[in-house]
């Protein structure tokens, strides 16, 4: 019983490695237009806090005044903060 596990595993194995081997995807379509930081539609910056860590809450507001969000951006977009 022993052997005949092995055996399926070692089976299962190359099955697994050999399924895994990079395919034809084509040809790479054109490159799109480029915006002014090099990415077409991706904005970037960096801000600083000036709030403080409260103890034991990790939660805050943090109000950042910029002429990037636009309505726009606030109906159709995506701001993401890290």
């Amino acid at each position: 019983m022993k052997t005949i596990a092995i055996l399926l595993a070692t089976i299962t194995s190359i099955l697994l490695i050999t399924s895994c081997q990079k395919g034809d995807d084509g040809d790479v379509g054109p490159q799109g237009p480029a915006g002014a930081n090099g990415s077409a539609n991706v904005t970037s910056g960096v801000y600083t806090s000036t709030n403080t860590y409260n103890g034991g809450s990790s939660d805050f507001d943090y109000v950042l005044n910029t002429s990037l969000i636009t309505q726009e951006i606030i109906d159709d977009g995506v701001v993401l903060g890290y």
